[in-house]
């Protein structure tokens, strides 16, 4: 019965770092990753290359990571370890299949991260599977699975960290669960969805942490300040044309990494 599911469910495509990813064609975010060629957000795969590539880590943290677009677009330095994390079980079931046959020693976790590990969670499904959010689950009950992002990575002194977060909402509550490993880390670069967020959380992240504007065709950064938020975040839900949704957080070397390799491309450099 499973595989007949699977069979009838299933669909698979191969992306440009040649790599497979399986999902489910019923799934609206699937169907985009099918005419996309498993790259239904460009933006936010390109950035991930590109700080991959900068920042030559040693671990790399997908959380909220579906299908596995952005952690199977790029290769990884040798002994990168590789964690992701998924709080659907049936997108999860797909993950697992798609990082077997490309990152076989990736450690899926599946399961919603936040600031502490044991909080009631449940999963609210959105129109498709990148709109499903994990939350605190109070009196209802919990069907959710919790870990903070530092239980997961644990010791990272001295290490290099790449980290994407896209949990639609819940992006504050799971950097306060990496804590440890922005402080620790040689160099933390982080890819994390913000411009959907309300003001008042976007400018608590800002003072929290370090964060930067892209704007990934001039492979630019841009240092967000209380003056600069406005202008490239004007409303939740809106962003300034030719700037990315996500924003990076950086911590340690992170940045100077990522703005010598920008300047190495601006002239034309690898």
């Amino acid at each position: 019965m499973a595989g007949l599911c699977l069979w009838a469910t299933g669909g698979r495509v191969r992306n440009r770092a040649g790599r497979t990813l399986f999902v489910d064609r019923t799934d609206r975010r699937a169907r985009q990753l099918l005419l996309r060629r498993g790259a239904a957000d460009r933006d936010a795969v390109r950035l991930w290359r590109a700080a991959v590539a900068a920042i030559r880590p040693t671990a790399v943290l997908d959380v909220g990571a579906n299908y596995g677009e952005v952690v199977l677009s790029t290769g990884y330095p040798a002994g990168c370890r590789v964690l992701c994390v998924e709080a659907s079980r049936d997108v999860a079931g797909y993950l697992a299949r798609s990082l077997a046959a490309g990152l076989p020693g990736a450690e899926l976790t599946v399961a919603a991260a936040c600031d502490r590990p044991g909080v009631p969670y449940l999963l609210r499904p959105g129109a498709s599977s990148g709109e499903g959010r994990a939350v605190p689950a109070g009196r209802f009950g919990s069907d959710l699975h919790t870990v903070t992002c530092d239980g997961l990575l644990g010791d990272v002194t001295g290490g290099r960290l790449v980290f994407k977060v896209d949990v639609e909402g819940d992006e504050p509550a799971v950097l306060s669960g990496l804590g440890r490993a922005l402080g620790t880390a040689s160099a933390a670069c982080g890819l994390v969805e913000y411009f959907h967020l309300d003001r008042d959380t976007q400018l608590r992240l800002l003072v929290e942490h370090e964060l930067y504007a892209v704007f990934p065709d001039a492979h630019g950064l841009l240092r967000l300040t209380t003056r600069t938020l406005p202008a490239i975040f004007p409303a939740p839900h809106r962003v300034r044309p030719g700037y990315a949704k996500d924003v990076i957080v950086a911590a340690g070397d992170a940045a100077d990494l990522l703005t010598a390799a920008t300047r190495r491309e601006g002239a034309g450099g690898g």
